[in-house]
């Protein structure tokens, strides 16, 4: 992430904060024009390639098509590459954009939600809106505690590093509407240089594992599957419509080659998307040797712990369905239960099983 100074000029802090802006919102834009891009060539490419197959054509008719295949076909390849470069310069612009917006308000500020800052002061987090309107929250330091949590997507070391921060339930909820068997809030800030060193010239302790060296793949040791039912019940709805379009457009070619080209290609894609829709309708509960993994199909959704982050395991229920527990120091995770991965939990992590 790039790091942009703070001019000491009010005008010019404003005019780099609408620039940064600018820039993230045009790779963004960018980035979605080219992988449309790359869609629609394609299915320029499928639908040349079944028109070159069905018909009678002159050899330079032919000729033309191979051509307009392969220049589809590159297109596809060049677009999709420079989507995904520009995607990911536009993730990069945006946390620069962040960091900069943060410093703005102060060094020792931090985002810790949409239009929400949290600043450290002497003796007390003063947690406020961007700019301004809404009336400051004060949290004492002796009243919180600081997590370093990663936050893995994938049965992988590394992960997206947080800084998890727990906050008495009572400073945040309205007056009259909080409990004493209420849990404590969380509030997450990313995990920056100059967050840690913030905590630590305020002297505040941050509890959690340490950035790891290396990013190595971890061992699966057991897995079980849970079917999504309803998602495979649409994808083979899919299937069904693409192998209709599929054989409409065979027997349209006989008529209009052109037409039963672009039906044969659409039903080709659709048989092809909702085949690999189908494959992955389901979510997975696995074990590793390094931990548990919940798989679901959106990878935003997928969790992975590390036993050491895990304090207890129990089994619960809500709304009738069977859950496993799994209790961490800033919060707990609710997984789908298992025939079978209770008595596995217990065989390999007895002293985090917990009745």
């Amino acid at each position: 992430m790039k790091i942009y100074p703070v001019p000491a000029d009010e005008t010019v802090r404003v005019r780099r904060a609408a620039a940064l802006a600018r820039n993230r919102k045009l790779l963004g834009i960018f980035s979605v024009v080219f992988a449309i891009s790359a869609v629609l060539c394609l299915i320029a490419t499928l639908v040349t390639v079944v028109v070159v197959e069905l018909g009678k054509k002159t050899e330079s008719q032919i000729t033309l098509l191979w051509i307009l295949t392969g220049a589809f076909a590159a297109g596809a390849v060049i677009f999709a590459a420079l989507g995904f470069f520009l995607s990911r310069a536009m993730q990069s612009a945006y946390a620069a954009e962040l960091d900069y917006r943060e410093r703005l308000n102060g060094e020792n500020s931090f985002f810790v939600g949409d239009g929400t800052l949290a600043t450290f002061e002497a003796d007390a987090l003063r947690i406020h809106a961007e700019g301004g309107g809404r009336e400051d929250i004060r949290v004492p330091y002796a009243e919180m505690r600081f997590f370093s949590v990663c936050t893995r997507r994938l049965p992988k070391e590394k992960g997206e590093r947080s800084v998890v921060m727990e906050v008495p339930v009572k400073y945040l909820a309205k007056k009259g509407k909080v409990r004493a068997d209420d849990p404590p809030a969380l509030i997450q800030a990313d995990e920056k240089e100059r967050l840690l060193e913030c905590l630590q010239t305020h002297g505040l302790k941050l509890v959690g594992e340490e950035p790891p060296q290396e990013n190595r793949k971890f061992t699966l040791r057991r897995k079980f599957i849970f079917p999504d039912r309803a998602a495979r019940k649409r994808s083979l709805i899919g299937i069904a419509i693409g192998a209709l379009l599929l054989a409409g457009g065979i027997g349209a070619a006989f008529w209009q080659t052109t037409v039963g080209a672009i039906l044969g290609v659409f039903g080709l894609f659709l048989i092809g998307r909702s085949s690999v829709s189908f494959a992955g309708a389901k979510r997975a509960l696995c074990f590793y040797d390094e931990g548990v993994y919940w798989r679901e199909r959106a990878r935003t959704d997928c969790v992975f712990l590390k036993w050491n982050e895990i304090l207890s395991v129990s089994q619960t229920e809500k709304d009738g369905v069977s859950l496993l527990k799994f209790e961490c120091a800033y919060g707990a995770y609710h997984f789908a239960n298992a025939a079978g991965a209770p008595e596995y939990l217990k065989e390999i992590k007895p002293d985090l099983w917990k009745d």
